[in-house]
């Protein structure tokens, strides 16, 4: 529940969090892929929002730092390139940084608080819906293709699948030693400063182009 700032602020933040609690592990939780993302990509998806908590956590001297992703294929609205987040998958695998996968079943206790939270919260008046979430959880039930968890759903087409449901687990050092962009936001602190600092960045390197997955 941290505030929209940039990597210092941010770092701040998890530094008095860590000093306050004496936490010796964190979980980061991404829905979607895109954190994975390196910033050399054409659709990277939403990144720099990731960029800024992977910054910020790496700067914490704890033992165990881990970033999991759920939700593979709901960031349609992002631009986000699967292929390239897959391409990213195998590179984190040969440097020793992926722990592994598993799935939410709907028999899960875990997947079912999750699922009573979700929709408490989305069926209060005038409140809105998370895309990502509104696909993961259907998806977790068996649903494929263009299912719509609400009929009030604005998106026309969505393609739900089973990989929705797969949480990957990474180590998310490395993650963010890998990050290209990652080193160019550490003074920022602002999120818009560090959107123009992302994009001043990009403007002069050579980006990976968007690929369909071949299968």
């Amino acid at each position: 529940m941290f505030a929209n700032t940039g990597v210092a602020p941010m770092t701040v933040a998890y530094q008095a969090l860590q000093t306050r609690l004496g936490f010796d592990a964190l979980i980061l939780v991404d829905g979607g892929v895109d954190s994975i993302m390196r910033g050399d990509e054409y659709g990277a998806g939403t990144l720099i929002e990731d960029a800024i908590s992977l910054a910020a956590a790496q700067t914490l001297d704890i033992p165990t730092k881990i970033l999991a992703c759920i939700g593979f294929g709901t960031e349609v609205e992002e631009g986000v390139c699967h292929y390239n987040a897959l391409e990213n998958m195998a590179a984190l695998i040969k440097a020793g940084a992926f722990y592994g996968a598993c799935a939410l079943t709907p028999d899960m206790d875990a997947f079912r608080r999750y699922e009573r939270a979700c929709r408490y919260v989305w069926e209060q008046p005038g409140h809105l819906k998370s895309h990502i979430s509104t696909r993961i959880i259907p998806a977790v039930r068996g649903e494929f293709g263009n299912h719509h968890l609400y009929n009030d759903d604005r998106h026309v087409f969505i393609s739900l699948s089973p990989l929705m449901s797969l949480y990957w687990f990474f180590d998310a050092q490395i993650v963010a030693e890998r990050s290209l962009i990652i080193p160019h936001l550490r003074r920022t602190t602002e999120k818009m400063q560090a959107f123009e600092v992302v994009q001043s960045f990009q403007s002069g390197m050579k980006m990976r182009p968007r690929r369909s997955l071949p299968y």
